[in-house]
């Protein structure tokens, strides 16, 4: 079994730098399923019903700070439908315009074919929810530095996510 280490790259935003005297690091080291608990919850949104997107979507499952909230497919609603049934994903949809105007939705794991993923991204980061995008996470450095220059002036997470084994 792979896990993603994306625990990681979007906590520091929700969790305090420094813990509080009474909770120091080492008790979160001792027992990181009280640390896990203790964060606040994220509702996912995923963009793509693939593989990866599978993958990461069984990942959250885990985590109990974490909710998949509703999928999205470019192909066809049907194909989000059959993701949601597999990952009890009660809200799908059959474009990711309508998955970014779900206000329920907090954060994004974008795992849709590269070459699109400029365009999903900037639709997601405008819709106001953070984005955390599977690698490649963009077809150039010009990509790139669009898409974190628009999360840092709308004061969003954005990132590349990363598997580790």
């Amino acid at each position: 079994l792979y896990l993603p280490l994306y625990l990681p790259l979007y906590l520091p935003l929700y969790l305090p730098l420094q813990p509080s005297p009474s909770t120091p690091y080492t008790t979160y080291a001792s027992s990181p399923n009280s640390f896990l608990s203790s964060c606040p919850s994220l509702k996912w949104g995923i963009c793509g019903t693939g593989r990866i997107c599978n993958d990461f979507t069984q990942s959250l499952k885990i985590l109990p700070s974490s909710t998949p909230v509703a999928c999205a497919a470019m192909s066809s609603i049907e194909s989000a439908e059959k993701f949601g049934r597999k990952h009890g994903i009660k809200k799908c949809y059959g474009s990711y315009e309508e998955l970014s105007a779900d206000q329920s939705v907090q954060i994004v794991y974008v795992g849709n074919v590269h070459i699109f993923r400029l365009e999903v991204v900037e639709m997601m980061l405008k819709a106001g929810k953070h984005c955390l995008v599977e690698k490649p996470f963009a077809c150039s450095h010009k990509d790139a530095k669009y898409l974190f220059d628009l999360a840092a002036e709308k004061n969003l997470f954005c990132s590349e996510g990363m598997w580790t084994r």
